[in-house]
């Protein structure tokens, strides 16, 4: 299943992520190599909250921007 996430912009190099049963495939429009293969449990996911994410090196942390929407398609 694949949702896209989208941050709120406080002037960082990334808004959106694509992700792909719970792992981000890409970010936009920077710093895909950066949060590609991070982890995201999107139970937890809601608008209006720091979303929790699982690093590539395994460890559990907060995005600092808020979601500001989501999508999913199948």
């Amino acid at each position: 299943m694949k949702h896209t996430i989208a941050f709120a912009d406080n002037g960082q190099d990334f808004l959106e992520w694509d992700v792909i049963d719970g792992v981000v495939a890409d970010s936009r429009p920077f710093q895909g190599s950066v949060w590609k293969g991070t982890k995201v449990d999107m139970t937890k996911a809601q608008e209006g909250q720091l979303l929790p994410i699982i690093t590539k090196r395994g460890e559990s942390r907060f995005v600092l921007y808020p979601v500001v929407a989501m999508s999913r398609t199948e």
